[in-house]
């Protein structure tokens, strides 16, 4: 079947009729050629073939679209990751050297803006070390 299908616009119909005794082709190929006979259809099959095409490469311009859009939400969030990353790294060494002054853990939360549980943790882990 798949073969009819393949090459039905290659073969003429004498050699279709006789390479195709399949009742079931017979029927798809009589098909076939009343469909492609009939003007109205051959339009309306065209037009819905365009109408795909247009379709195709409407959603292929909204995939690009979405990507870029994703790619730039990204990006964006990333640098913000980085910078809050950055921020908290440059907090907590400020806490380090606070603390290696024995300075109070109170004093450091709020002149670092870091919870005072972190600021005990890094001072356990300074302890740890020593």
């Amino acid at each position: 079947m798949a073969l009819f299908f393949n090459h039905v616009h290659e073969e003429e119909e004498d050699v279709m009729q006789k390479q195709y005794n399949n009742p079931m082709i017979t029927k798809a190929y009589d098909i076939l050629k009343t469909l492609s006979t009939d003007e109205e259809i051959r339009h309306r099959a065209k037009v819905r073939e365009e109408s795909m095409i247009n379709e195709a490469i409407f959603m292929a311009g909204e995939r690009k679209k979405g990507k870029e859009e994703g790619i730039k939400v990204g990006i964006k969030v990333g640098r913000k990751e980085g910078k809050t990353e950055g921020r908290k790294e440059q907090a907590e060494n400020t806490a380090l050297k606070m603390l290696a002054k024995n300075m109070n853990i109170e004093d450091i939360a709020e002149f670092t803006g870091l919870d005072v549980k972190d600021i005990q943790k890094l001072n356990q882990d300074i302890e740890g070390k020593a």
